[in-house]
């Protein structure tokens, strides 16, 4: 009956719980994500996207948002248990000539672990964070190892913090974000959101 062809992946719209082909423009461009996946990764079961940049292809597009879990790009499926943090990053920072086709499923509800870093931070000791506002918090956009050992253990790129010291960050500005995170001394406390996707792109077996 009506409905029943497959959409057309350049305008395929992404409905939950199932996986959709989609094709993104990108022209050279950046396609601007953090994801999340990878075998030396805190997420081994797959590959999400933690961040869009509202200055990327994919934000462009607009049809891509955070915990958007990528199954496969240009039909080569994502395994992230046998790739490296580095190779997973690497697919979304390639550049591509005219346009890339990407497996996407959007759990419904999303697929997450919550989790809190306490420390105590020393006057004058950076937490080595990088940080990206979103709607939903402050992605971890880089980091610097090494500062503090709660945050080296615990925390990595694509982490999205989501309340500092009892302070829910979504929606704020970069800049009060920032001057909570620089102003911190003493105990902080940070409630962080990550990816717990389900697998869906079994390795083929060896």
């Amino acid at each position: 009956g009506p409905g029943s062809k497959p959409q057309e992946p350049a305008t395929a719209e992404i409905k939950p719980n199932k996986k959709i082909l989609i094709e993104l423009k990108v022209e050279k461009k950046p396609m601007g994500v953090i994801v999340c996946g990878g075998k030396n990764n805190h997420v081994t079961t797959g590959c999400v996207i933690t961040h869009v940049y509202p200055e990327g292809q994919v934000a462009a597009d607009k049809r891509l948002k955070i915990f958007d879990h990528i199954c496969d790009i240009n039909g080569t499926p994502i395994h992230v248990g046998s790739m490296t943090t580095l190779k997973v990053h690497q697919l979304f920072h390639t550049t591509y000539e005219k346009a890339v086709t990407l497996t996407v499923f959007r759990a419904d509800p999303p697929e997450l672990e919550k989790f809190n870093v306490d420390l105590m931070k020393k006057a004058g000791k950076e937490l080595g964070l990088s940080l990206s506002p979103n709607e939903i918090g402050c992605t971890i956009a880089d980091l610097i190892q090494g500062q503090y050992p709660e945050i080296d253990s615990k925390l990595q790129r694509g982490d999205i913090i989501t309340k500092f010291n009892g302070d829910a960050l979504e929606g704020l500005p970069f800049q009060v974000c920032y001057a909570l995170f620089k102003g911190a001394n003493g105990k902080v406390s940070m409630e962080v959101t990550r990816p717990k996707p389900t697998l869906r792109t079994e390795a083929p077996k060896a």
